[in-house]
């Protein structure tokens, strides 16, 4: 990072470059709050936060030293904070949502098909009806559809879903082997990140019409620690925990963190390449105006 510890982004949505500072965009409020209850809604909070201390130290530790943790509770830290960055991002949680309230209105529309849910016209008069927007064949899908209708999922169900979540891909990540990708000392050779940065990316020489999981073999699981670490799990029963990266193999890597971004991507710089769809590098700072 330069310009004073600030990351240089690019936000997808508005299609801007900005500088940044990490606690600026890698943070949302309350984001374990559970708003099921009057009492205890931050006790998640603590706790996360005391897990991400311990985080936070063996992630120094990797930087430090440039090795993976071989004590098992410090490796089993290790793969359960990747385990919950693959949950706990962004495009994760707004895709949960979604999900969820299709599956309502589905719902709700079946049972409307079969008459389990009153028609607006069986308690509202005809002026009420009027001043929606609705007739008397009006039904509940054309009050979501006026968005009269809108379905919130609370908090906690997130919350919840996460942590099952979690221990589940926790479970698979314990089976994988790792390990680390040095970049050199080098502005240009430099690995990026994004707001989704645990990318699943298929080795499968035949392509699939279905997504890559966390249980297939023919995967692997990329996670940039540092401009100069990106972290590898792999099925590829590869021995040696520390390889020096070519150029080639970070362009290549860092691609995959644009593809798999959800709304911003991070670089540590103007100038870190990334391959283009035609494999031809270009830098941070014009990727986007020209790459995509």
């Amino acid at each position: 990072m330069d310009r004073k510890g600030k990351l240089f982004a690019y936000d997808l949505r508005s299609n801007k470059y900005f500088w940044a500072a990490p606690k600026d965009v890698a943070f949302i409020e309350d984001y374990y709050k559970l708003d099921d209850r009057d009492e205890g809604q931050y006790i998640v909070e603590i706790e996360m936060a005391k897990l991400e201390s311990k985080f936070a130290a063996i992630h120094r530790r990797i930087l430090e030293t440039g090795q993976i943790p071989k004590e098992p509770e410090e490796k089993g830290l290790l793969l359960y904070f990747i385990s919950l960055l693959s949950v706990r991002n962004p495009m994760v949680r707004s895709s949960f949502e979604e999900s969820m309230k299709d599956l309502v209105r589905l719902t709700t529309y079946q049972a409307a098909a079969h008459e389990k849910v009153p028609k607006p016209s069986d308690y509202m008069d005809e002026d009420t009806l009027a001043k929606m927007g609705l007739t008397k064949e009006s039904d509940v899908r054309d009050l979501f559809e006026k968005g009269l209708i809108k379905v919130e999922i609370k908090n906690f169900y997130q919350v919840e879903t996460m942590i099952k979540g979690a221990k589940t891909v926790y479970d698979l990540l314990q089976r994988r082997s790792w390990y680390l990708l040095l970049a050199p000392r080098s502005e240009s050779d430099s690995f990026i990140t994004s707001d989704n940065p645990v990318v699943l990316m298929s080795t499968a020489k035949a392509s699939s019409p279905f997504p890559p999981g966390f249980a297939m073999t023919d995967t692997r699981v990329l996670l940039p620690l540092s401009r100069r670490m990106l972290l590898i799990g792999h099925f590829d029963g590869i021995r040696e925990e520390v390889f020096e990266a070519s150029p080639k193999e970070i362009y290549f890597y860092n691609l995959f963190q644009v593809s798999y971004a959800f709304r911003q991507v991070y670089s540590p710089s103007r100038t870190a390449q990334i391959y283009t769809r035609e494999k031809t590098p270009r830098p941070f700072g014009e990727y986007f105006s020209q790459a995509i």
